[in-house]
């Protein structure tokens, strides 16, 4: 299983990622790029800023990634 593998199994069952929960739960430290292929192969998402704790206590802003689905192209 590829890290793309991983990366499309995870939004498909939790729906959200970000790119500190990708390097922690997932050891990828690229997201943004991961979600650029996926949305290349059809998939859709949306972005928003969001507060979360760094491993200091600290807040930042990180990009949270939401999983809508495949773009379906019917004839």
């Amino acid at each position: 299983m590829t890290q793309l593998d991983r990366i499309l199994e995870y939004f498909k069952t939790y729906r959200t990622l970000t790119s500190l929960e990708a390097v922690t739960k997932l050891g990828c430290t690229r997201l943004a790029a991961r979600v650029l292929e996926l949305e290349r192969r059809g998939y859709i998402f949306s972005r928003k800023w969001v507060k979360v704790k760094n491993r200091f206590g600290d807040n930042v802003r990180v990009i949270e990634y939401r999983y809508i689905g495949k773009l379906e192209i019917v004839a």
